[in-house]
């Protein structure tokens, strides 16, 4: 029997979680089970922001839509190539039917795929041999494969005691199992979900691990190709961290949003709707994103 997630109740203000993951990417709660968890931890709105996916959207949209008094947000996480390094980049409020979009999902699911058969193939080369099949068998249907999925299939063969173990002895960035995989530039992304229709928002820029200077290099770089916002609140941020990113947002014109990246019990020790410092993101951040979007509209042809 799998967990119900773990969820807290806001205050008098209106709370809201822009950032979630379900099992139709690396989450460990279906769509539905976190609507629920959000309407019992009075939140006004999540979105659901699976990695290269919308695939969990229509049982997430319906599960708000049967009287739990939730904002289902259509959101979408993507790992993008910069000159600085990789960056995740969060897509809100799009057109999930755009044919274009559609494209670049696809395209980056083939190429999750790909590096899936080269992490299988490394593993057993290094001696901790476990295959797709057994990786799908543990994961289920439905949801798309990653390293942390590899990561949980090593703990259930004895092979580690704990997920953080495989990464640190075989899947993480430098380990003889990682493998880079395929995907679009930065610039490409946001003009993607911008031709959507949607937002795109820096995700977590204190995982980036930068100086300051060099982050508001990238954010000014991004900035030329449209983007939108910086997640100021995550569940890693610091209060200092937090200060600095949304005096970073406001000095170049984005929303300062946030969210607690939830993956679930194993994923993250943040609660739904709120961070590891107890800071929690007040729906006046999906007001004014919901205002740039339709300034943006009332701007294209």
């Amino acid at each position: 029997m799998r967990r119900r997630p773990e969820s807290r109740r806001s205050g008098r203000r209106a709370m809201i979680d822009l950032h979630v993951h379900s099992t139709f990417s690396d989450g460990q709660h279906a769509p539905e089970e976190l609507v629920a968890a959000a309407a019992a931890a009075g939140l006004r709105a999540i979105a659901l922001t699976d990695h290269d996916t919308i695939a969990g959207w229509p049982s997430f949209e319906a599960a708000a839509a049967v009287g739990a008094r939730v904002r289902a947000v259509r959101g979408v996480e993507v790992s993008a190539a910069h000159s600085d390094g990789p960056l995740h980049l969060l897509g809100y409020l799009f057109d999930g039917a755009h044919d274009e979009l559609c494209a670049m999902l696809e395209r980056l699911q083939r190429g999750r795929e790909d590096r899936n058969r080269r992490i299988a193939e490394r593993l057993a080369a290094v001696g901790a041999p476990v295959s797709l099949d057994d990786v799908r068998a543990l994961h289920g249907e439905g949801g798309q494969i990653g390293r942390v999925h590899f990561a949980r299939a090593l703990v259930a063969a004895g092979r580690v005691a704990t997920p953080q173990e495989a990464f640190d002895r075989w899947l993480a960035r430098g380990r003889p199992a990682y493998c880079e995989r395929f995907r679009f530039s930065a610039a490409q992304v946001i003009r993607t979900v911008h031709n959507a229709g949607g937002l795109v928002v820096l995700a977590h820029p204190g995982l980036l691990r930068v100086p300051e200077r060099r982050l508001e290099r990238i954010v000014r770089d991004l900035v030329t190709c449209g983007l939108d916002g910086i997640e100021a609140i995550h569940t890693r941020h610091t209060a200092e961290q937090i200060a600095r990113f949304v005096q970073l947002a406001a000095r170049y014109g984005l929303v300062a949003t946030g969210g607690s990246d939830y993956h679930g019990p194993d994923g993250s020790s943040a609660p739904l709707g709120g961070t590891l410092g107890g800071v929690q993101v007040p729906d006046e951040v999906l007001t004014a994103l919901d205002a740039r979007r339709a300034r943006l509209s009332a701007r294209s042809p």
